[in-house]
């Protein structure tokens, strides 16, 4: 085996290393949407808020792992949401009570399937006093078990991933070293 045969399998195997490491960490959950979105001006303030996020959310039986805060910035009060969790949804009633016309902040923690936590804050305001007198009840309409660690499909579908480039850049080596003894018995 020539030298430069091995610099390209070394440099092969790097890459896949390189690409799979990044595969894996572009794969995190992340929000998709919310309402209210950030930036948003509503007349009232909405009995519910929803977030979605890109892959489920997980529940931990007997802990709040997933919160939803709603902060009045004016005056700095916060009120903790009641949250109800179905798939990739985290859905917060709004306690009772009159609220400002101002800004607000919606600040969220979840976790992920993959079991990262994700927070942030989401501004937005109101344009008018709102009074809520009771939240209504949320539906639950998921019956997904209670997990404390990642789906089994998601770690393979990673591991699929990872194997699937890590084949890709064998045989890429494989043919490269191929056309280099065919180069060089016809030299």
């Amino acid at each position: 085996m020539t030298i430069q045969s091995k610099r390209f399998l070394v440099a092969s195997f790097l890459l896949s290393i390189l690409i799979t490491s990044l595969s894996t960490a572009n794969a995190h959950s992340r929000l998709m949407s919310s309402d209210p979105s950030a930036g948003q001006i509503l007349d009232q303030i909405s009995q519910e808020m929803t977030l979605t996020f890109n892959e489920d959310l997980i529940e931990i039986e007997g802990e709040q792992v997933n919160t939803l805060q709603l902060n009045y910035v004016d005056s700095g009060e916060d009120s903790a949401l009641e949250v109800n969790i179905s798939g990739p949804d985290i859905v917060g009633s709004v306690p009772a009570g009159t609220y400002p016309a101002g800004k607000y902040e919606l600040s969220y923690r979840v976790v992920s399937a993959d079991g990262h936590p994700i927070s942030g804050v989401i501004p937005f305001s109101t344009s008018e006093v709102t009074a809520i007198s009771q939240p209504e009840p949320i539906a639950v309409t998921s019956e997904a078990p209670i997990s404390d660690s990642p789906s089994e499909e998601n770690i393979a579908s990673g591991r699929g991933a990872q194997l699937l480039y890590l084949v890709t850049m064998v045989i890429a080596g494989g043919i490269f070293l191929l056309r280099q003894n065919k180069r060089r018995k016809e030299e």
